[in-house]
């Protein structure tokens, strides 16, 4: 009976599957045709004439003809399509949907810290002095770090100087000369900077670096025997405490005044392009691979050149000033009030300025440490250049040789008003011998 009735059933499903279809494909386009009010009852006015598929329910109805599109389509197979377009587009924004709502999550889980994570910042902002900006972290052991997403890059310890935008370089003039064996003995005892070895090559010079840093850019100075420093990335306060202590190591101290105005400062960072040092329009390009004091001793060479001849540019100014009284007299026809040994010592100022110069600085020439060092002269030139160097030393020639002048018929005056003077002494005698001799002429003929 069992077998009789299965097989009675599956006869059944036969008849009724190809009627079903043949309704299906029947009523498709006369029901989306109808208005939805209209529809129910067509479905089932339909389904009684074939009678071969089960009656649809009034709420079922209504429900298929509310999820149908209204446009009719032209035939079945584009029913089909419209209808896979329409699934296709609710599950293409049910996904971009929950793709948001992921990302929301993730979103708000990295801004919200933890509890732990919000105890550590705070310990950390309580340990950190007033005034310093404290960037360092301090991480509990029980705390899990997260990995970086496939977004974020790590950075190389090499680039990380590229975040220091402020740095310079500045170079003060302060004295004709330094004691540096004796400096660096004091900078030992004050046991806050320590001397770098530098190369054979170089002399009357000593470099120092801070032994305490404040970032990734560390803190060097260059002192000149010459009487110059120069400073790579110290701060201004720290600059002027460096320079009231090297001022009792220091002969023939400047005006403070005239140090301040004639110093001279360049910005400078480090660069990867072509991965060379160099001189781009006023700024100083390090090289970040490798060491690089044998290139911020070019800079600093040249740009301790340029401070001391700031300070004689002063001084020969001083000078013209000094004499500028004279000339006024010229013109006035009126006799110079000047004795011998004040037009001795306007000589003498001249000439000891025409001296160091043109005799005991590099201001016409370029030092022998970069005879066999091309790139370093390169460097030394392009920084002189920079700074204008040689055009300084000829304007200043220039004035020297007619200050030279000047002192020359100074001293050519003097000279006349001498001779003037021994004349009228010589002429003064010749008439007293006159005058003896009348009176002895007198007195043997009366």
């Amino acid at each position: 009976m069992s077998m009789r009735r299965l097989l009675s059933v599956t006869a059944s499903l036969a008849r009724v599957v190809p009627a079903a279809r043949t309704v299906s494909s029947r009523l498709s386009p006369a029901v989306r045709c109808l208005p939805l009010a209209a529809r129910p009852s067509a479905v089932q006015t339909a389904i009684g004439r074939f009678g071969s598929a089960a009656p649809l329910s009034t709420s079922a109805a209504a429900a298929a003809a509310r999820t149908e599109p209204p446009p009719p389509p032209a035939s079945d197979s584009e029913g089909k399509k419209a209808i896979e377009l329409d699934l296709s587009a609710v599950h293409s924004k049910r996904r971009v949907q929950r793709k948001r709502a992921v990302v929301k999550n993730d979103t708000e889980t990295r801004q919200q810290p933890s509890a732990e994570e919000l105890l550590v910042r705070d310990r950390t902002r309580a340990n950190a002095l007033p005034g310093e900006a404290h960037v360092s972290h301090v991480f509990s052991s029980e705390l899990d770090i997260p990995s970086c997403p496939p977004s974020y890059q790590k950075v190389s310890p090499s680039k990380t100087r590229k975040r220091h935008k402020d740095m310079e370089v500045v170079a003060y003039s302060t004295a004709e000369e330094y004691n540096l064996e004796s400096l660096m003995e004091g900078l030992r005892e004050q046991n806050l900077y320590h001397p770098s070895a530098m190369s054979e090559d170089v002399h009357d010079v000593l470099h120092v670096a801070a032994r305490y840093t404040l970032g990734a850019e560390p803190r060097e100075i260059y002192l000149f025997r010459e009487g110059t420093v120069v400073f790579w990335n110290v701060p201004e306060l720290e600059r002027r405490s460096v320079l009231e202590f090297i001022r009792q190591f220091q002969e023939g101290s400047y005006d403070q005044e005239t140090v301040e105005e004639e110093s001279d400062s360049m910005p400078y960072s480090y660069t990867e392009v072509f991965n060379k040092t160099r001189l781009v329009n006023g700024r100083i390009l390090l090289n970040m691979e490798g060491s690089t004091d044998l290139e911020k001793y070019a800079f600093s060479n040249a740009m301790a050149l340029s401070v001391k001849l700031g300070i004689w540019e002063s001084a020969l100014e001083r000078y013209i000033d000094s004499i500028r009284f004279v000339t006024d007299e010229l013109k006035k026809g009126g006799r110079i009030s000047m004795k011998k040994e004040e037009v001795l010592k306007k000589n003498g100022e001249l000439f000891g300025l025409r001296h160091l110069i043109n005799l005991s600085s590099d201001c016409l020439d370029t030092p022998d440490f970069y005879w066999d060092k091309d790139n370093l002269e390169s460097l030394y030139q392009k920084t002189c250049n920079h700074l204008n160097i040689a055009k300084r030393t000829r304007v200043m020639n220039e004035k020297l040789n007619h200050c030279v002048e000047l002192a020359d018929m100074l001293t050519t005056n003097l000279a006349d008003q001498h001779h003037v003077r021994l004349e009228w002494m010589i002429i003064a005698l010749i008439m007293v011998e006159v005058g003896f001799e009348v009176i002895h002429f007198l007195e043997r003929y009366t």
